[in-house]
């Protein structure tokens, strides 16, 4: 039901009124399900610790390297995960065989710094919501990422199981990213073929883009399309060990809806 741009979304036992396409935070702290460990060295830790305060994630990475990316190994998916799962509005889960939108917005409040060279990262990115990424489930990712992995600033692009990071060269004045995932039509094997990111400066002007498609991206070579229920889940982690541990604060917000609809249906393909 909706009405003067409302739609009333089922959270929990009630059903709320908000603003259709509303921006809605991802906090940490209520994931609903988390891993902050390592799976590639007997649990140690990827986070010394993690916080939210207002609408800010605050998280201290450990030194040692975290990986995300580029396979199904436990050391490809060794980053600390919080996973939360993709709502429509009378409560029940998106599917990953289903049509839907996902915009991701990134905004990093604190950052490592130039300090030892950091290769801390966030990343946004859909999976099937299982806290150990591509080594288990359905086995796929792709998404939005910021790197801090140069001195000389961010960099912004995006992440997969097929491709690991495909970013942008560094730019000092990125201070925010906006990114887009669209999920495929039916009758494909696979979930996703594009995502794009776009770094901006403090004016709103944007500075880098990156773009990565193919359809191999999210889970590899696919013989069949997953049906497993869609989340977002938040990969923090470094992509090589550093002396010392680093501090970096983001504020991250997603809104989901579907591609598009054709006589109460979603597709990407009205009239048929």
């Amino acid at each position: 039901m909706s009405a003067n741009g409302k739609t009333l979304f089922k959270e929990g036992d009630s059903f709320n009124l908000r603003y259709s396409g509303e921006w809605l935070p991802l906090l940490i702290t209520e994931a609903t399900g988390s891993r902050t460990t390592r799976q590639n060295d007997y649990g140690s830790p990827v986070l010394e610790s993690f916080s939210v305060t207002g609408d800010v994630n605050e998280v201290r990475i450990n030194s040692g390297s975290a990986k995300l990316g580029g396979g199904t190994t436990t050391t490809a998916n060794s980053a600390a995960c919080f996973a939360f799962p993709l709502k429509k509005p009378d409560g029940s889960n998106y599917k990953l065989n289903e049509q839907f939108n996902v915009d991701v917005f990134m905004e990093w409040t604190s950052t490592p710094g130039t300090t030892d060279n950091n290769t801390c990262f966030f990343a946004v990115c859909l999976t099937d919501g299982n806290t150990d990424f591509a080594v288990k489930g359905a086995q796929g990712l792709f998404g939005p990422i910021v790197i801090w992995n140069h001195a000389s600033g961010p960099k912004v692009g995006t992440v997969s199981r097929g491709g690991s990071f495909n970013v942008s060269s560094a730019d000092a004045d990125l201070v925010y990213l906006r990114g887009s995932i669209t999920t495929t039509e039916n009758g494909t094997d696979y979930p996703v073929y594009r995502v794009w990111t776009d770094g901006y400066n403090s004016s709103g002007e944007i500075e880098k883009e990156q773009t990565t498609k193919g359809a191999a991206s999210w889970g590899g070579s696919m013989s069949s399309r997953p049906t497993a229920d869609a989340a977002l889940s938040v990969g923090i982690g470094r992509h090589s060990n550093k002396a010392s541990h680093s501090d970096f604060d983001i504020r991250i917000y997603y809104r989901v809806s579907p591609v598009a609809t054709y006589r109460g249906t979603s597709t990407l393909r009205p009239g048929t």
